[in-house]
């Protein structure tokens, strides 16, 4: 998904204070490299990010996935954070149930044609091949 998807969070705090929001590498406005995709490499950016806009301690909340690049951003670069709020995260596989992992790995672009997932990969990139590629990662 993008940050389009939490519009409605944004908004919550929006009217109090000042918000981020950023596409993590290969969703919505922020294009796929080659480099892995991982909780820790989003948090470093995350930190490059804060560290570029001269934030020198913010209060994060993330969801989901945005959850779990939260609590690395905390752990990797406590100096960042001030309050954490880490919304249905996950912190570690091992504590997956098997049968998870397993369906994990036989996703496809497939399992997602018609989803919101698909509509707002392809809303963003242009190349209809890009999103076969993206979930395999």
């Amino acid at each position: 998904m993008a940050t389009d998807s939490m519009t409605s969070r944004v908004s919550a705090f929006a009217g109090k204070r000042a918000v981020i929001v950023f596409d993590q590498q290969g969703h919505g406005r922020t294009p796929d490299t080659s480099r892995k995709m991982s909780y820790e490499q989003f948090a470093d950016d995350a930190a490059a990010l804060l560290r570029a806009l001269n934030v020198e301690r913010a209060d994060v909340m993330g969801y989901s996935q945005g959850g779990g690049v939260a609590l690395q951003l905390a752990l990797r670069h406590p100096t960042l954070v001030n309050k954490l709020v880490s919304l249905s995260a996950t912190y570690r596989q091992d504590g997956w149930y098997p049968s998870v992992l397993k369906g994990i790995e036989g996703l496809s672009a497939n399992a997602f044609a018609g989803t919101p997932v698909e509509q707002a990969f392809k809303g963003h990139t242009p190349d209809a091949t890009a999103f076969d590629a993206f979930s395999k990662r």
